[in-house]
């Protein structure tokens, strides 16, 4: 890859601004060859009257540009420059309305990565840490089965260990299952087991329909 800044160029790195060096040089230059050349009129012979101030005019001209700082830059690039490739995954799993994802897990992403205020403490992971550590420990204690000389009570200790832990993360922890919303557009039906008779009569004026609710319970 060739970039355009490389090449030879020639700049002024004096103090003073190119167009101000410029001038001076001209003025100086002009200057030079004027006086130069109302001496040369007097008693020198041609071509040397003309000439002779050109030549003063240039050094002139020269030594006053010195001061300017003339400076030539030498850029060159060696090798190859690197190639950087970068994809955007555009796909409906990179939004943030993620169709496929709970509610429940986005506020645990959200919560793990930090994007929910600590102090607050809008949701309780404790379950799922508990669920993640339990399947760490399932997966070490399967490793440690698989090798040949294992310690297999230290493996036993271990595991205990890891369940007194994750009990102990749910220890006082009341948890309820949310109830399943109403379906529109479907029956719902009601199973209860244990209770003789054909009629609808039989069901309402048993003790277990008026105590408690049905054994099953689904959607049709």
């Amino acid at each position: 890859m060739k970039d355009d800044r490389t090449g030879l160029s020639l700049y002024l790195g004096g103090e003073l601004e190119t167009w101000a060096c410029l001038l001076i040089v001209l003025a100086t230059t002009v200057a030079a060859w004027w006086l130069y050349r109302l001496e040369t009129k007097k008693g020198t012979a041609a071509p040397l009257d003309k000439l002779l101030p050109f030549l003063r005019a240039t050094a002139v001209g020269l030594i006053v540009l010195t001061l300017a700082g003339p400076t030539l830059k030498n850029v060159s690039e060696k090798g190859e420059r690197g190639r950087v490739l970068i994809f955007l995954d555009g796909s409906e799993s990179m939004t943030i309305q993620d169709k496929h994802m709970s509610p429940g897990r986005k506020l645990l992403l959200a919560e793990r990565h930090g994007w929910l205020p600590q102090d607050q403490q809008l949701i309780d992971p404790a379950l799922y840490e508990a669920a993640d550590l339990l399947s760490a420990a399932r997966s070490g204690l399967k490793d440690r089965m698989e090798e040949p000389a294992a310690d297999l009570n230290q493996a036993a200790a271990e595991f205990a260990g890891e369940t007194r832990k994750a009990a102990g993360m749910l220890k006082g922890k009341d948890y309820q299952v949310a109830l399943p919303e109403e379906r529109r557009g479907s029956l719902r039906h009601e199973v209860w087991e244990g209770i003789s008779g054909s009629d609808l009569n039989s069901l309402t004026s048993h003790p277990k329909f008026k105590s408690g609710g049905p054994d099953f319970t689904g959607y049709l």
